[in-house]
């Protein structure tokens, strides 16, 4: 990135206003404690910061504790790299890599966030991206350049740090007693916060923020949706989106899981025999603690991250299923969420091919479940008969007619698929299903659903539709009126676009969105185009793809409730059981 060229030519013909803006000094903003000094970026036409202080370096007494806002230097910050990004853990089982790769090296001094402001922004709504990474991985440096430009850089972008792993999301008593739980989460509403005290320096309308995220960011919409018992209203956001939801095991913060994932941290940080053991924590060095962080990782169950968001009593004060769907107590007015087709393979062992191994995989999943559930579970994921046979092709199904997604995919057949199928309904797809519903039922508020479906809709696979860059099976027209879709929603809380933006398509339903409530989704698909071969990455193989030239936008309102076979009714069956999940 360059400060932009100024041209004597320039100079004689700009005015005055003109000049002062493109000037480097009108990107140093003072933000009172420090003043930051961005870059403007001449081929996107964004002004940008990195690496922005949101709060003082969690460290020392501050370890495992509530953020606290910065510390005054008064010092001029060059703010063209991005902040260190927080410790890392990768999934257990190791097959879910850091993507995109991290901005900056790791450290626990990383609570820093990032700023693209269009030139001349006055009063422009603010997106704000939450990453995703199981709440284990993963930073805020995803470029958000490509999506403004897209939306005609008619809004501004923040991107946030939060402290992972246990450093993030340490749970017990000690930790509730003498620190705070759920420290992650609280860094993510400080920098909300951050942004209503600051972002009209930047050209933002604090009034106008739309917070958005995918998997752990997805599932961070929620709980921030959820905060405080929902009685926080617009005042930190008006609109979220939540893509692909991550609702891991929830737990309260004192029950026996979180418990003994501390006590075996404390264990391997070597401050079992002391007496005041988060004060020896705070006190004991990084890498000694980042050891045992992810040591613990190492041990939990395939395809998890060790350390997740609890129920602790104050911010978190109920189960995501209860508080959305029997209290439905939400903050912020407008919620979009989403799930993908295929959420399950990344997470799932890949050697279930008989229902006793299956059945293992469900005790490891779900530990308080007695052989009744297990037998309740099985009986609502029934093998077809196309199932039974694993020598018949894998394929994407249309979720509406011939078989489904119980137990056939572009990635698995029969009882593998079962287990894909179980994982991703109750992680993630239910879940969206259940935050879209936390917003009916109050006129006031609205909320809407849709599925990507168009292979290979693999977890994650939907970020480059509208984010960027995009993948040779997403076509051009297929990503302008996803991107634009998603402006619309920013600026307005509805994500309406005309039918000439959603050209291609057989239907004008992107025009007309359906509101949930009346189990109407919208299905993002493309027909048509060139079939050929891709190598679905993460050990998956190879699967039949569509490519450009020929393919056509297909999006169209579908029934959620019935979809795949009955996913709402799964759904019913997952809320039953969701005090033993927990969830």
């Amino acid at each position: 990135m360059t400060a932009p060229n100024m041209r004597i030519e320039a100079v004689l013909i700009a005015s005055l206003a003109l000049l002062s803006y493109a000037h480097p000094r009108q990107l140093t903003v003072d933000l009172g404690y420090e003043k930051y000094t961005g870059l403007y970026n001449d081929s996107t036409d964004l002004n940008i910061w990195k690496g922005i202080r949101y709060a003082a370096p969690p460290i020392g007494h501050l370890r495992f504790s509530a953020p606290t806002g910065p510390e005054y230097t008064g010092q001029t910050v060059r703010a063209d790299t991005f902040g260190s990004a927080c410790l890392q853990t990768l999934a257990a089982g190791g097959n879910i890599p850091a993507w995109p790769p991290l901005g900056a090296e790791e450290d626990q001094d990383c609570l820093f966030l990032n700023v693209y402001a269009p030139r001349g922004a006055i009063k422009l709504p603010v997106y704000v991206w939450i990453h995703g990474g199981g709440y284990g991985q993963a930073d805020g440096s995803y470029d958000l350049s490509e999506f403004i430009n897209a939306n005609g850089n008619e809004f501004l972008a923040v991107s946030m740090n939060y402290r992972l792993g246990a450093f993030g999301f340490l749970s017990s008593e000690d930790v509730k007693t003498e620190g705070a739980l759920n420290a992650g989460l609280l860094d993510q509403r400080l920098s909300l916060e951050w942004i209503q005290k600051n972002i009209h320096l930047f050209g933002g309308d604090k009034s106008r923020v739309t917070i958005h995220g995918v998997s752990a960011g997805g599932g961070s919409v929620m709980l921030q949706s959820m905060a405080n018992g929902g009685t926080d209203g617009d005042k930190l956001f008006d609109k979220g989106m939540a893509s692909s939801p991550y609702l891991p095991r929830h737990y309260n913060y004192d029950d026996d899981f979180p418990t003994s994932l501390y006590k075996q941290f404390v264990t391997l940080s070597g401050c079992d025999g002391d007496f005041d053991r988060l004060s020896c924590l705070r006190s004991q060095d990084v890498d000694t603690l980042q050891e045992a962080n992810i040591n613990v990782t190492n041990a939990a169950a395939y395809g998890t991250w060790a350390f997740a968001p609890v129920t602790d009593g104050s911010f978190i004060q109920n189960s995501p299923s209860r508080q959305l769907l029997d209290e439905r107590a939400v903050n912020g007015n407008h919620m979009w969420s989403s799930h993908n087709a295929d959420e399950g393979p990344l997470f799932v062992p890949r050697n279930i091919t008989t229902e006793k191994a299956l059945v293992g995989f469900l005790r490891t999943s779900f530990p308080r479940f007695d052989d009744n559930d297990i037998a309740s579970v099985l009986e609502t994921y029934p093998i077809s008969a196309y199932g039974t046979d694993t020598t018949n092709p894998r394929f994407a199904t249309a979720g509406d007619s011939g078989p489904t997604a119980v137990d056939v995919s572009p990635f698995a057949i029969g009882n593998q698929q079962r287990a894909d199928a179980i994982y991703a309904e109750v992680t993630f797809q239910c879940p969206s299903y259940w935050i879209a519903t936390g917003y009916t039922g109050n006129p006031a508020k609205s909320s809407y659903l849709f599925t990507y479906t168009s292979p290979p809709a693999l977890h994650g696979s939907d970020i480059t539709g509208y984010l960027g860059p995009s993948t040779a099976t997403q076509s051009a027209e297929f990503v302008r009126a996803w991107q634009t879709m998603w402006g619309a929603y920013i600026a307005t809380g509805s994500p309406n676009i005309p039918n000439e933006v959603a050209n291609n398509s057989d239907s004008d339903v992107l025009s007309n969105w359906p509101r949930w409530g009346d189990n109407l989704m919208v299905n993002f698909n493309q027909t048509g185009g060139t079939a050929t071969t891709a190598d679905a990455g993460f050990g998956l193989g190879e699967i039949a793809v569509k490519v450009e030239p020929g393919l056509k936008n297909a999006f169209r309102e579908v029934d959620a409730r019935t979809w795949e076979g009955g996913r709402g009714t799964r759904c019913d069956f997952w809320r039953q059981m969701a005090p033993k999940v927990p969830m």
